[in-house]
């Protein structure tokens, strides 16, 4: 039998879609956007943590945690989807000139991102249990941010 490399492509080219599909729908650019997101949530989450007294740093630390294993999460979807790993650069570095107004920010960010984290869990497939779980941490991230807002201020 002759190797066909045009047979071969279109025979990846469905499976990639199909693929692609089971990730909610979401595109490979996506995917790696949400993946940058979350790296630099955490890594202005450590930044900030760094301007707050002891407790409250903790707290900024678990959300950096938190952000730091949404981006594995992802990065092991899109390995499903791509069959490579993805390598991201790393974030810019978090410049704070008003720490409330930053937190209010995060506060802001971290709503929308849960919003944003259920409808995609709506059309996920079999990911669905992963997003709904970042969704309910992202909004658990927001009540935190609340409740540090309130000690701050």
């Amino acid at each position: 039998m002759e190797y066909d490399l045009q047979k071969e492509t279109r025979v990846w080219e469905r499976i990639q879609g199909a693929q692609t599909r089971r990730c909610g729908g979401l595109s490979a650019e996506e995917l790696k956007g949400l993946i940058r997101e979350e790296l630099a949530d955490a890594r202005a989450y450590r930044t900030l943590a760094g301007l707050l007294p002891t407790r409250e740093r903790e707290t900024l630390w678990r959300l950096a945690q938190d952000e730091r294993r949404h981006a594995k999460q992802l990065t092991a979807i899109l390995y499903l989807a791509e069959g490579r790993r993805f390598c991201p650069e790393k974030p810019e570095k978090l410049c704070v000139s008003c720490l409330s107004e930053e937190l209010r920010r995060r506060w802001k960010e971290e709503t929308e991102g849960a919003q944003r984290y259920e409808a995609i869990a709506r059309r996920a497939a079999e990911f669905a249990p992963t997003f709904t779980g970042m969704a309910e941490d992202e909004a658990r991230h927001a009540r935190t941010i609340l409740r540090l807002l309130e000690r701050l201020l």
